[in-house]
């Protein structure tokens, strides 16, 4: 059958996708496509902002307060006045700082040109989740 040649399967995460690659071609790597990865990633660390407004009281909240598009927009794309605004924001916020920090630094993930620095770059930022214990983001982890 032609699905024994198949090498390779790139999809997004869904489960039902890798179950069914896994099912009917068992021999093909699975990769998953930089665009959901990120898009999860900036869901996990959304999840860290409303974590952090709820675990927050008072002025510290402030911070937080109506920054979702600023803190999951990419750098590049913001004004200045939005940049500060991050800036602030990270610096208010450590746990926030370093969620931001890791989905970041993931997006050179895709930069590497052997599987085998992927991986273990990919395992290294696993693991600082894990450190910063930050669950939205180790969430991301079980998708390995």
């Amino acid at each position: 059958m032609k699905r024994g040649r198949i090498r390779l399967a790139v999809m997004d995460m869904w489960k039902p996708f890798r179950n069914a690659a896994n099912a009917y071609a068992p021999q093909a790597a699975i990769l998953f496509d930089k665009f959901h990865v990120i898009r999860h990633l900036g869901e996990a660390l959304d999840q860290v902002r409303k974590s952090e407004y709820a675990r927050l009281a008072g002025k510290q909240r402030r911070f937080i307060k109506g920054q979702k598009y600023t803190l999951l927009s990419r750098k590049e794309n913001l004004t200045l006045e939005g940049r500060q605004t991050l800036r602030t924001l990270l610096r208010a916020n450590k746990r926030l700082n370093t969620a931001y920090l890791l989905k970041e630094s993931f997006g050179q993930l895709w930069s590497y040109e052997h599987e085998g620095w992927a991986r273990r770059f990919f395992r290294e930022l696993a693991r600082l989740a894990q450190v910063a214990k930050i669950e939205a983001l180790r969430e991301v982890r079980r998708h390995d």
